[in-house]
């Protein structure tokens, strides 16, 4: 079975606590201390803390035990309405061909899937924007979508870096309104020199398609 190892070096199981910084839609800046963040679904907030907790407060609160003092006393929530993005630069590695694939990724955003708040990052942006989720498919594999502006996520059929039967096939449909985005969809398929992993097929299609399809 393939499992995705994370290693996110500004993220939740970082020995060193590292920060990442909260960009409100408003433009400012809120770092918090990376590992005690977590999405509250039910009142629709983004919990952080902003200073990091002594050593001897944290020892006896080891795998979550008896957080509940410290969440009071250093826990700081935001509306993730006003949330535009989170700068959380890092590494996922995934087990890819026969090896392990490192796949760069910095911005994290906050987006419903299947009616739950979700961090996912946004690989590339434009009036496409590729999302990756670490923590959406079965048995730890990786999770693809793409969202188009003005209509719904759409799952990418690829898992971890196992392209689909028909990933070709949908992804042709995907961006069927811009033919030169099919033809260069078909080159690369052809291809055989380029040998790319899944993210980067994705990320390849989808900057291709903003950058001589798109309407902005």
């Amino acid at each position: 079975m393939k499992k995705l190892t994370l290693i996110i070096f500004l993220f939740l199981f970082s020995n060193s606590f590292s920060q990442s910084i909260i960009i409100t839609k408003k433009g400012d800046s809120i770092k918090y201390i990376n590992g005690f963040e977590h999405i509250n679904q039910r009142k629709k907030q983004f919990f952080y803390y902003t200073e990091m907790p002594s050593k001897q407060e944290l020892k006896p609160k080891l795998y979550g035990i008896g957080m509940g003092k410290l969440n009071k006393k250093y826990g700081k929530t935001i509306a993730i309405e006003q949330i535009d993005k989170i700068l959380s630069p890092g590494v996922l590695q995934n087990t890819g061909k026969n090896k392990f694939v490192n796949i760069p990724v910095e911005v994290v955003k906050i987006i419903k899937i299947k009616n739950r708040y979700t961090s996912v990052y946004a690989l590339t942006e434009g009036e496409f924007t590729l999302y990756l989720c670490p923590n959406c498919g079965n048995n730890e594999y990786l999770r693809y979508y793409v969202k188009r502006d003005g209509e719904n996520l759409k799952k990418i059929d690829a898992n971890g870096t196992v392209l689909a039967a028909n990933f070709w096939k949908k992804l042709k449909k995907e961006f069927s309104d811009c033919q030169k985005t099919v033809e260069y969809i078909s080159t690369l398929k052809k291809d055989k020199s380029k040998k790319y992993e899944t993210h980067e097929y994705l990320i390849d299609i989808v900057d291709f398609y903003n950058n001589n399809c798109s309407a902005k």
